[in-house]
């Protein structure tokens, strides 16, 4: 009975933490559930700016919204 128990206690264990991580990110998996309803198809860029917003895609593609420093950066 030790591995039943021990079994139980870690699908019991992984399923609370899969349960947290749907609450903590409800409002994301809300707005690409829409999105989905709406248009079928999303690519990974698409979903990576509606969750994480454009800065996060821009990084994703090597893109820094840092100013630049130097002589063609805009004085502050």
């Amino acid at each position: 009975m030790a591995i039943d128990e021990e079994i139980r206690r870690i699908v019991e264990e992984n399923y609370r933490r899969t349960r947290e991580i749907l609450e903590q990110n409800r409002a994301a998996l809300v707005k690409v559930s829409e999105a989905l309803l709406e248009r079928e198809n999303l690519d990974g860029s698409e979903i990576r700016e509606m969750v994480f917003g454009p800065a996060a895609e821009a990084a994703a593609a090597g893109v820094s919204f840092a100013p630049a420093a130097g002589p063609c950066s805009q004085p502050e």
